[in-house]
């Protein structure tokens, strides 16, 4: 399911309690308010039913909503405690949720007034309000330990991040205790008061978190953003090796090799950065660093005409922009995510630079197949397409074989805006001074992957054929779009 829509403290709510493992969430509401907290089940995927809810149904809004509330509470209570969460149209009901919630123990009511209308906020209420209610106790301090607050399942690739951590701070001699409302546990919240520090990794979703802390007597560590880019993550990791008196010697080895790494990758490829321009629809705590890393080590510009080269916002908006020209390429850098990840892509620590570097650098595979009109415009052909495009020509029975460049079935390269002729179909092949398949779209519409055919060698016939939508194809969602698909059926050349 696609989130188009920007999260709200409702949602960082439930990421905040989705978050403790042996935690349920209970949502005290009607269907289509649970549809919107759907995309939190790529985040931290689950066996059962993800998120529970009540199914009020409007006739309810009249007659009361305890009854469904309590046969909710006793079909989820056996399965530990459970935070309850009201949608704010049922506040106005007037149902005594903040009694029934304490006449069982274990259950607690989460203000909903004091969540906000931010991600950040909702997700820092909830896990003050499940810290109030377990009201631990700081006894047998721990010297060498550490949370990590301020980290949510909904930041990209969150597990990356935590294992990134807890490797760098273990080999620093740091034990970290808990990662606060990222898949820890009810034990993991009550030992956290025990620990030394507290280190900040996302001071907008922790800004509560930190006073409750702080009034236990827990130091707090922190840069004031996030740690993404180089720089940001040496200077979070000098303030933990300045505050805890312990040697991050390992952390910053691990930096040298990823700089090194990062340069040795900048150096050989080919495109530069420099002009080009950037936007980002994102929090304070991911734009300031951010843009501040691409300022100064790539000599980017903020864009201030409305059409970026870069865009850096959530997984959904980003396809949706670069699909209908809105930018040059999107890169998703927050929540809602468009798909699990399966490899190392965060925004923060070491890993989450390369993640950067590589969007920055490297094609997209939307890039490479999709047909992306440029608002109407075409550049004219450079030398490298003209290069590109030579012998790829009409596989008229063998007969032309010729080394010229067809002007009139010339498909659409990834890197190439040349204005096409044919209506009808897609050319697969390959060609030798490119690395990947030249696919053009079908009337220009998007297809899934390209797929080599034909002989591989430079002037080799190349195979016409047409491209299908799969049903499965992930693209569907935004046929309406005018920019992309016309309305005519796909045509199957003859």
């Amino acid at each position: 399911m696609e989130l188009l829509t920007e999260p709200d403290g409702i949602t960082g709510a439930a990421a905040a309690i989705q978050g403790i493992r042996d935690m349920r969430l209970l949502l005290h509401g009607q269907n289509g308010c649970r549809k919107g907290l759907l995309p939190l089940e790529r985040c931290i995927p689950s066996d059962g039913p993800a998120i529970p809810y009540t199914d009020v149904s409007p006739a309810d809004y009249y007659g009361g909503t305890a009854i469904k509330l309590e046969r909710s509470l006793d079909a989820v209570f056996g399965e530990g405690p459970v935070a309850v969460l009201e949608t704010p149209a049922l506040t106005l009901i007037g149902d005594d949720v903040e009694g029934m919630a304490k006449s069982r123990e274990g259950c607690i009511r989460l203000d909903t007034d004091s969540l906000g209308n931010d991600l950040g906020t909702g997700f820092d209420s909830a896990i003050a309000s499940v810290l109030d209610h377990l009201a631990p106790e700081r006894s047998g301090i721990i010297d060498n330990g550490v949370n990590i607050l301020g980290l949510s399942v909904t930041h990209k690739d969150w597990r990356t991040v935590q294992m990134e951590m807890g490797h760098l701070l273990k080999n620093a001699g740091l034990r970290l205790v808990s990662v606060v409302g990222a898949d820890c546990t009810l034990g993991d919240l009550r030992d956290s008061v025990r620990s030394r520090f507290n280190i900040v990794v996302d001071p907008e979703f922790c800004s509560r978190t930190v006073g409750f802390y702080e009034a236990m007597g827990v130091e707090t560590v922190g840069i004031g953003c996030q740690p993404i880019g180089f720089d940001r993550v040496e200077d979070l990791y000098r303030a933990v090796s300045d505050a805890t008196g312990r040697r991050t010697s390992h952390a910053f080895e691990m930096l040298a090799k990823y700089r090194r790494r990062a340069y040795d990758g900048i150096k050989a490829y080919s495109k530069s950065l420099v002009g080009k321009t950037y936007a980002i629809d994102a929090s304070v705590s991911v734009s300031d660093p951010l843009s501040c890393w691409l300022e100064t080590s790539f000599d980017m510009v903020a864009d201030e005409f409305g059409r970026p080269d870069y865009l850096f916002t959530s997984g959904p908006k980003a396809f949706l922009e670069q699909a209908s020209g809105g930018c040059g390429k999107g890169v998703a850098v927050r929540y809602p995510h468009r798909k699990y990840d399966f490899v190392k892509s965060p925004i923060m620590g070491l890993d989450g630079a390369m993640y950067l570097l590589d969007a920055l650098l490297n094609r997209s595979r939307l890039e490479c197949f999709l047909w992306n009109r440029n608002d109407g415009r075409h550049r004219p052909a450079t030398q490298h397409q003209h290069r590109l495009h030579k012998g790829i020509h009409r596989n008229n029975g063998g007969k032309q074989r010729g080394t010229g460049w067809n002007r009139s079935i010339a498909p659409r390269c990834c890197c190439s805006d040349i204005p096409q002729t044919n209506k009808c179909a897609s050319v697969r092949g390959r060609s030798k001074d490119h690395p990947f398949p030249l696919v053009r779209s079908v009337e220009g519409r998007g297809c899934e992957r390209g797929v080599r055919s034909g002989a591989p060698g430079l002037g080799a016939p190349m195979e016409i054929q047409a491209f299908c939508l799969s049903p499965s194809l992930d693209l569907t969602f935004i046929r309406t779009l005018p920019r992309l698909f016309s309305p005519s059926p796909l045509k199957t050349p003859q």
